[in-house]
């Protein structure tokens, strides 16, 4: 018998070496696909956990600051998880649920006064009040005392604006009445 006849494949050899890497590969590839899933839901499930349930409470109420609003927007694109968290929270709150801090952002409780915040701005208020304002407006980024210390600022200068061309204009409207020194 010749040799081509015992073995009817010349190259099975080589056949059986390739099938065998091409196995292999499909199954770096199933194992790199299932790693990568285990990857991304680690990856998800941490940026879920990124977001704590009163941010989310605020962000359904409108009441978060535009940045972290906007994080929560694109995570929600991508997370299952956390777009399941803002329903249930939303469910909750429909049913009428309410948490104690649910509770104190929708009545603003806590928000300093126009006067307490006014006095802030003046630099008259105690150094209780004044780390009382700034913990709320640099930490917690509540809208409310946000807003009403823009409006104050605002005002302020804009009084000083009108302040400062009144006088100019009652300085030039009776400059003229003012009488000169006599020279002599």
């Amino acid at each position: 018998m010749s040799e081509a006849a015992a073995n009817p494949c010349w190259c099975s050899e080589y056949c059986t070496f390739f099938n065998a890497l091409l196995r292999v590969e499909f199954g770096l590839k199933m194992l790199a696909a299932e790693f990568q899933f285990f990857i991304s839901s680690i990856v998800k499930s941490q940026v879920s956990e990124n977001f704590p349930d009163a941010e989310l409470e605020a962000y359904l109420d409108e009441t978060l600051d535009s940045d972290r609003a906007n994080e929560i927007e694109e995570a929600l694109k991508d997370d299952r998880e956390l777009l399941e968290r803002l329903t249930h929270i939303n469910g909750r709150r429909n049913a009428g649920v309410h948490t104690l801090g649910e509770i104190w952002r929708r009545n603003q409780i806590g928000v300093p006064s126009v006067e307490m915040l006014g006095n802030y701005i003046l630099g008259v208020t105690s150094a209780e009040e004044s780390d009382y304002i700034e913990f709320r407006m640099d930490k917690l980024k509540c809208p409310f005392t946000l807003a009403m210390h823009d409006d104050l600022v605002r005002q302020r200068n804009e009084n000083a604006e009108q302040s400062t061309s009144r006088r100019e204009k009652f300085f030039k409207s009776s400059a003229n009445l003012l009488k000169k020194p006599d020279k002599g």
